[in-house]
């Protein structure tokens, strides 16, 4: 059996759940994990449809093929699949608290130490691994970002919509990911979530801390719509920070 057999087999087996889910639904018997994994699967079933290379089979709840096929499927101006929103409103749920973002991407305070060379900076103590949940990635649009494994096709996703949009606003490269430092380069202060590999700063140059910045909220519900936060929206206005962007939940 040749590997395009396997993958056709599979994108059918991923269908005929999809369908058996359905019937469950109409019978009554549905439980909220189901829902998900038939919108997912609903998901996977219209981009297999519609052409996604490789065809997608069980690709995790949001992996990284199913978003690059979602960011193919847009960029060939393809209608958006019905099953979407749900997609997203799922996921959205499963976007981690901030105060959970330690435990859930890492790395502990307990394993950096502040970096005598650069102020605000820190390093990562001897013999600490986590640098290996790190993905080197290129989003949509030719973004070279570095993000937590995690975050990675909710990063896709999102400037797939952006991309899709055709706006006038462009955002320029690069794009800020990861960085090992402290909440605004101040030593004393909490790990940053760019530490983590979970926070984006887009066109900084324009959108300085404490300012509502120029970024248009048509770009930045693209990322909201897929659960990241907008600094935009922090309060008060003297804590905006318009350029950042972040998945963890507050509030």
């Amino acid at each position: 059996m040749d590997r395009c057999e396997v993958a056709d087999r599979r994108s059918e087996a991923a269908i005929r759940q999809c369908e058996r889910l359905r019937q469950r639904e109409c019978e009554g018997h549905y439980t909220d994990e189901e829902d998900t994994m038939y919108h997912i699967r609903e998901l996977q079933a219209a981009l297999n449809a519609a052409g996604a290379t490789p065809q997608l089979a069980v690709d995790g709840i949001f992996g990284v093929a199913t978003a690059s096929a979602y960011a193919a499927h847009l960029h060939r101006r393809l209608p958006v699949p019905d099953c979407i929103d749900a997609v997203r409103e799922y996921l959205r749920g499963l976007v981690p608290h901030v105060s959970n973002a330690e435990a859930i991407y890492g790395p502990r305070e307990a394993d950096v130490m502040d970096d005598p060379k650069r102020r605000g900076a820190c390093l990562l103590k001897k013999g600490c691994l986590w640098e290996a949940n790190l993905r080197d990635v290129t989003l949509p649009g030719g973004f070279r970002v570095r993000l937590h494994k995690r975050v990675v096709p909710l990063a896709i996703a999102a400037f797939a919509d952006v991309l899709a949009l055709h706006h006038d606003y462009e955002i320029l490269k690069p794009v800020g990911s990861w960085c090992l430092r402290r909440i605004r380069w101040i030593p004393g202060k909490p790990l940053s979530n760019h530490g983590r590999g979970c926070a984006l700063d887009l066109n900084p140059e324009s959108n300085a801390f404490g300012t509502h910045g120029d970024l248009p909220d048509a770009i930045l519900d693209c990322f909201r719509a897929w659960g990241w936060n907008c600094g935009r929206d922090w309060k008060p206005a003297s804590q905006q920070d318009p350029m950042h962007v972040e998945l963890v939940r507050r509030g």
